[in-house]
């Protein structure tokens, strides 16, 4: 019943699962700002779900070759640019929508270093 209040209050919102290994990583490869910015939003949607309007759609194929079927990406970070992202594949569990946490990191990250979609797209296609 929690649920349905909190869902009344605060829109239709997707509840949210992290994997901690993969989240130990992320956070260690990001910068202080990035940390911070992660941290922030992993607390917020742990206590409220994640709203649709926050996520948006991402390809099935990218033009980078990476393959995240069933994902969805929220941009975060402080600016216009945004620069840090998280990627979250959309799982059904008991007839709920559940976003569950692949990879969070820069999107467009400097040369030599990954993005979060090729990380995400590493742990999705293992």
């Amino acid at each position: 019943m929690e649920d349905r209040r909190r869902g009344a209050e605060h829109g239709a919102r997707f509840p949210v699962r992290f994997n901690d290994v993969w989240w130990r990583r992320d956070l260690i490869a990001s910068d202080p700002e990035g940390r911070a910015v992660a941290r922030r939003a992993r607390e917020c949607w742990e206590r409220e779900g994640v709203a649709p309007a926050d996520l948006h759609a991402r390809l099935s194929e990218g033009p980078d070759g990476t393959r995240l079927r069933n994902c969805v990406k929220a941009y975060l970070g402080a600016a216009r640019s945004r620069p840090y992202g998280i990627v979250f594949v959309a799982d059904l569990v008991e007839g709920t929508i559940v976003l569950r946490h692949l990879a969070f990191g820069e999107r467009h990250p400097a040369r030599g270093k990954d993005s979060v979609y090729a990380i995400a797209d590493r742990r999705l296609n293992r």
